[in-house]
């Protein structure tokens, strides 16, 4: 099974739920999931970890 390096921006959008961003990102990444182990690296997750509750909750359109 090959793998694929997920982007920050893909993860965060999901996370922020950044409306039609949030849905192609949640809809390409579970489509790589099918075929591919999806692996994110140190500078990825030290981007994504950064992001504290607060801040998600502030960035999300409710």
């Amino acid at each position: 099974m090959k793998g694929a390096l997920v982007d920050s921006n893909a993860i965060l959008e999901v996370i922020i739920d950044d409306s039609m961003g949030a849905y192609l990102s949640e809809f390409r990444l579970e489509e790589y999931c099918c075929y591919a182990i999806l692996y994110t690296n140190l500078i990825i997750y030290s981007e994504i970890s950064t992001l504290s509750d607060s801040e998600k909750h502030r960035y999300r359109k409710n």
